[in-house]
């Protein structure tokens, strides 16, 4: 759902969230589910082909008030590059938006900058047509 909002100042704000919730047309998604551990990075790769005019990503996790983890989101396009990232420390999400054409492998980049044993993390990603 915080991939799917529209808000136009920025891709996600702790104060006003990610906007207005917006069913995706001419989209295909990709959802998983992955674990974080304490300086891990996971890649996910997602395979863009056809048309793409957007990209949408997201990341949840769940934790207890008694411990926040603090995990950061990237979007790594075909070459290897890092090209959005989102990196709020006071939430348990994080979302990032990116205009391309670029088809080909990308990758949601998942990194923990600050968990504490292990924490499961959703991911998920639009292909926006």
């Amino acid at each position: 759902m915080i991939t799917m909002g529209n808000n136009v100042s920025g891709p996600f704000d702790n104060t006003f969230g990610a906007g207005l919730f917006t069913l995706p047309t001419n989209t295909t998604w990709f959802a998983y589910k992955t674990t974080a551990t304490a300086g891990s990075v996971v890649d996910i790769p997602i395979a863009l082909s056809g048309t793409v005019s957007q990209i949408d990503a997201a990341l949840w996790w769940p934790e207890t008030s008694a411990r926040h983890n603090d995990v950061d989101l990237a979007l790594v396009n075909p070459s290897g590059s890092e090209v959005a990232w989102s990196s709020s420390s006071a939430s348990i999400f994080e979302k990032l938006r990116l205009s391309t054409t670029t088809t080909g492998t990308w990758k949601i980049r998942v990194r923990s900058f600050s968990v504490v044993g292990s924490q499961t993390v959703y991911a998920v990603a639009f292909q926006r047509f």
